[in-house]
């Protein structure tokens, strides 16, 4: 089945990279015990093109971190474009602005003020300093591929949150230091939040509205009322690492709810969450907030103090939310035994996820520095593959008239993925290393199928949209002229002077029935002697 694993949560505009090589596309199984390689990088070396090219380019310094000679390899220089995104925001700009609105829609000069904000966003990003993209994929065993990405932008101009707020050099995956060996999914990476949020506070502010600025103060005083923290305390406590993990037990099976004679389990599953703090303002609250239930159990243990407390569940699996202190960590795990398992793997006394066959297969070739990675394991798949099996046997028994293999051609996952995936921001760009059963070259292939039908559309859609606006901006026009005969008529019958206004119901009876903007806009009969009005820009009677 297709388990696509979490991309690293804070990598937010890193995802132009990252999309183009997501887990998802691969049809070929490979058993744990297969998933080996030996593969070797060999050193790139870059025939001189017959032609020099008149625009300077990072094919070279791209080019330099992929693989040639594999079943996929592209480069796309993206700086002569980014130099235009201003332009291309300016004609969105103009699209949306000429869009029909009606009561309730933002009005123009809201809508300038929001493009303004996406201009800023784009400028604070740093997205403009991307000069290239290159992407290569080589085959290191059948159905397994090794994957290289690379954004590149140019030594000293990676300014801007995309490049420096999650990670600045790459360094040990300390995520990698904590998982137990019954780990099936894990997303880990660094993000300086403080920095984070401030820029977005800043292109929120920059939006010029009080209520932009009222919101977010409001936003920090309901947070510090419901939770009896400093917001600039809680945002100062991260140290810039976090992450979480997925766990299965295969020692432990939960016996899941079922119609046919065979037993149906599942690997009991377990949650962590680790977080690098710098102080105890977490802990400390959290232990201040649960120290009155007398359900709560203390651990105190040499290096380390925490919380726990037994939940108890319908069925027979544990659920003992815990939270530990431990060195420079904020661990919360779903039970008080993974806690101190992470703790163990963490200190070298119990052996964790690197010491597994799987892991070391697929983290060949891979450097173990960087600044977040993201591993998904073959056994989640397989066992979520078990349980959508199960529960399409139960719904076949419970409607006999949808045939179970409907349901799986329906609701089927495919084969049972698997990757590593690390993430490093060296001096010149952010670098993606991987290996997996998925092939990167497909999501080229499918936006390449879009991209005609889309640039069709950005051609007929401006065309579409000032035709239409032109039609009802005439509509409204007739509509005027109507409810000025109506009031000339009302005028001549009841012997008003230039400086009278009548009333709706009074121009009632000389209309068949009152007429509407198309646009949502309002009219405003006024005198006698004065043309009738809406108040949608540029409907006017002359």
């Amino acid at each position: 089945m297709k388990t696509r694993p979490l991309i690293h949560s804070t990598l937010l505009a890193g995802t132009i990279l990252i999309s183009l090589i997501a887990v998802g596309c691969g049809n070929k199984s490979t058993d744990e015990a297969e998933v080996t390689s030996s593969y070797a990088e060999e050193p790139v070396t870059q025939a001189k093109p017959e032609i020099e090219p008149a625009e300077k380019t990072s094919f070279d310094e791209v080019t330099a971190e992929l693989n040639p000679g594999g079943n996929f390899y592209m480069y796309l220089s993206t700086e002569q474009a980014l130099a235009k995104i201003d332009g291309f925001v300016d004609g969105a700009e103009q699209l949306v602005l000429n869009l029909p609105r009606s009561n309730g829609t933002p009005d123009a000069t809201t809508i300038e003020k929001g493009f303004d904000v996406l201009r800023r966003f784009v400028e604070k990003s740093g997205v403009k300093s991307a000069t290239g993209l290159g992407i290569s994929s080589v085959a290191i065993e059948d159905g397994v591929y090794h994957s290289k990405a690379f954004l590149h932008h140019r030594k000293g101009e990676g300014d801007g949150f995309l490049w420096t707020t999650f990670g600045k050099k790459p360094g040990k995956l300390e995520g990698l230091s904590m998982l137990p060996s019954k780990t099936v999914l894990a997303d880990f990476g660094e993000v300086n939040l403080k920095e984070l949020l401030s820029q977005f506070e800043e292109v929120a502010l920059s939006f010029g509205s009080p209520k932009a600025k009222e919101g977010i103060a409001e936003m920090k005083e309901a947070f510090e009322v419901n939770s009896g923290v400093v917001w600039d305390d809680f945002i100062n406590t991260f140290e810039g690492s976090m992450g979480l993990a997925l766990t299965l037990d295969p020692e432990k099976q939960v016996p899941l709810p079922s119609m046919g004679e065979e037993p149906v389990t599942f690997p009991e599953p377990g949650l962590l969450i680790v977080l690098k703090v710098r102080d105890n303002l977490l802990y400390d609250h959290a232990s201040k907030i649960m120290g009155g239930n007398p359900n709560v159990q203390q651990i105190q243990k040499a290096g380390m103090t925490g919380i726990s407390m037994p939940l108890p569940l319908p069925i027979p699996m544990q659920l003992m939310p815990t939270l530990v202190r431990y060195g420079d960590y904020l661990i919360l795990g779903s039970s008080q035994e993974l806690v101190m398992e992470s703790i163990s793997v963490h200190k070298g006394e119990t052996e964790g996820l690197t010491s597994t066959e799987e892991f070391k297969a697929l983290s060949k070739e891979i450097s173990l520095e960087g600044n977040a990675f993201v591993y998904s394991s073959k056994r989640l798949g397989v066992e979520l593959a078990k349980l959508q099996e199960s529960a399409m046997n139960m719904a076949s028994a419970m409607n006999p008239q949808m045939p179970n293999i409907q349901f799986q051609k329906l609701f089927g996952l495919g084969d049972p993925q698997f990757a590593f995936m690390v993430m490093s921001h060296q001096e010149n760009g952010w670098k993606m290393s991987a290996n997996g059963n998925f092939q990167p070259a497909f999501s080229i292939l499918a936006g390449g199928a879009i991209a005609p039908a889309g640039l069709l559309a950005a051609i007929a859609i401006p065309n579409f949209v000032k035709a239409r606006a032109t039609a009802q901006k005439n509509t409204c026009i007739a509509n005027l002229k109507q409810l000025d005969g109506a009031k000339q008529q009302w005028a001549l019958e009841n012997k008003k002077g230039p400086l009278n206004s009548p009333t709706q119901a009074e121009l009632n009876p000389y209309l068949k029935v009152w007429p509407s903007c198309p646009l949502g806009g309002i009219y405003t009969v006024g005198p006698v002697k004065d043309n009738p009005t809406c108040s949608h820009e540029g409907h006017e009677l002359r």
